[in-house]
């Protein structure tokens, strides 16, 4: 069925069961209090989330945020730990190794920009294959090198991501999110390894699926991912340019 048949048909659902109920509220009491307490409840039912998550987000939009260079410094490559670089991926693999080597493309910036290689904490390794996924116990420090170019997309190089005993990158990036319905709180903050001292932090708040999570209160309302596209594609967030991805570079530039 197409999305279209699917919003339509859940609203009328929805909407029958609605005015069955009020009119039953309205038939066994006198008291138009209740009537109007079923009518609210019914009104707000689909959209307590949306209603929530504007509360907290625009509550939290003037002093969240923030973006603060302590310090700079020059490198080879970059450590990571948590966020989206918490996973690698094996291409083209119908089956999981204790120790494989590991091939993505190169969707972070971090070689196309000119670094050498950079490092993540790997907590679980997936397939392309949905829902072959499993975790790595104890986590593993992955480093990923560029292998050649893409013969299939040349302007993407394929690298090459493979356990390692050492870190070599003298600073951590450690990128952690927060969610709660439809508000996602990001945090980036960035560390001199050899001294603990923290160079810059970076904070962001957004509302609705911008990076890639979704909500569902109730799988009964398949309509509402046409209701409120404008939150799922896009959404709004503080402050008005987003650096969760990129702010780093700012602070660890490549090394000359």
């Amino acid at each position: 069925m197409e999305p279209l048949g699917y919003f339509g048909v859940d609203l009328v659902i929805y909407v029958a069961l609605a005015i069955f109920f009020v009119k039953a509220v309205r038939k066994n009491t006198t008291r138009r209090l209740y009537t109007w307490l079923a009518v609210a409840f019914f009104t707000l039912l689909p959209t307590w989330d949306v209603v929530l998550s504007s509360i907290l987000y625009y509550s939290t939009c003037p002093f969240f945020p923030k973006a603060a260079i302590y310090e700079t410094a020059e490198t080879d490559g970059i450590y990571y730990e948590g966020g989206y670089r918490d996973s690698v991926f094996l291409n083209y693999s119908k089956k999981l190794e204790v120790n494989p080597k590991v091939y993505i493309p190169s969707i972070y910036d971090d070689l196309a920009k000119g670094y050498q290689y950079f490092e993540s904490l790997v907590t679980s390794v997936q397939a392309e294959i949905p829902g072959t996924k499993v975790a790595i116990s104890p986590p593993a420090v992955y480093r990923c090198v560029p292998m050649h170019q893409n013969p299939k997309v040349p302007a993407e190089t394929i690298i090459q991501c493979s356990p390692v005993d050492r870190i070599k990158s003298n600073y951590l990036v450690r990128l952690e999110d927060y969610g709660f319905l439809l508000v996602k709180m990001g945090s980036l903050r960035i560390y001199n390894r050899s001294t603990g001292a923290l160079m810059a932090e970076y904070r962001d708040v957004v509302f609705g699926t911008y990076r890639g999570w979704t909500w569902a209160p109730i799988p009964f309302f398949n309509w509402l991912d046409f209701e409120w596209s404008m939150v799922k594609h896009g959404g709004a967030h503080c402050p008005q340019k987003l650096r969760h991805r990129d702010f780093q570079y700012d602070v660890l530039k490549i090394k000359k």
